[in-house]
């Protein structure tokens, strides 16, 4: 479990409990369709939902999977798929429920967790991140806590009836300076 204090809030593991909120999030084609690359159905829903809840997320040490939790109610999910020990790199994702009444601020503290979990629990050199063209917003928010655009994939993704670009964010371990607990801190992320 990672804590983010000043939210309330931490990324946890799922638990049974939770498929309720996943049914609830992966019936949101938009939220579907960043984490698969077909055409979003209920049956691709179901898979994410059944990967969130096995008995143990990250016992193929190709992924984790976590819940965001803020004061008490799962708001959204947070990734970390792709492993890849050898080369020490892996894909990071996030996405919060639509609904959801996240507190400004959660999401930066949310990819900022991601990412001190990668580089200082993992072990890794480089997660990458993956963002639809023309997001600016969280495209932005990752470059703020250490991403850094590498390019855009055109045509990756099949969204709502349409191709579109993703955008390619890099971070690397050796970029994030050698004061961790400052910016963990600052970053209102503890572990």
């Amino acid at each position: 479990m990672i804590s983010l204090s000043e939210f309330s809030a931490q990324l946890r593991p799922s638990r049974k409990s939770d498929a309720p909120f996943l049914q609830s999030l992966y019936e949101h084609w938009e939220i579907l369709a960043i984490w698969q690359s077909a055409p979003p159905s209920i049956a691709l829903g179901q898979s994410q939902i059944e990967l969130f809840l096995s008995d143990d997320p990250g016992d193929s040490g190709s992924a984790y999977h976590f819940i965001v939790d803020a004061g008490g109610s799962a708001v959204g999910v947070a990734q970390i798929l792709e492993i890849d020990m050898f080369s020490r790199s892996c894909a990071v994702g996030v996405a919060f429920h639509p609904e959801a009444n996240t507190p400004r601020g959660l999401g930066t503290a949310v990819h900022f967790a991601l990412l001190w979990f990668c580089f200082k629990v993992l072990g890794l050199n480089r997660c990458t991140g993956y963002v639809k063209d023309g997001n600016r917003r969280v495209i932005d928010l990752c470059k703020r806590i250490g991403f850094r655009e590498e390019g855009t994939m055109r045509e990756a993704r099949f969204m709502a009836g349409e191709f579109v670009g993703l955008v390619v964010l890099g971070a690397l371990a050796s970029e994030f300076g050698q004061d961790w607990t400052t910016t963990v801190e600052l970053g209102s992320a503890r572990a």
